[in-house]
């Protein structure tokens, strides 16, 4: 159990840093049909915000991994 939710925060971490680093490329990647309508919604915002909230994923992602090990 303790390795799944390591491996969330690592996902987590993972994806934050993502979304911090190309928030631009939120813009212009083709996401799943499922995902598609999710991802209309964060297009639409500022890449300020995208960034923010992809800092905010991979702080909470390391303080999973942290508070686990």
């Amino acid at each position: 159990m303790q390795e799944t939710i390591v491996a969330l925060g690592v996902a987590s971490v993972l994806e934050g840093i993502l979304y911090t680093l190309f928030p631009e490329a939120v813009r212009h990647t083709f996401f799943p049909a499922l995902m598609r309508k999710m991802m209309g919604q964060v297009i639409n915002l500022p890449e300020a915000q995208i960034r923010y909230s992809g800092l905010a994923a991979a702080f909470l992602g390391f303080c999973i991994i942290y508070a686990m090990k």
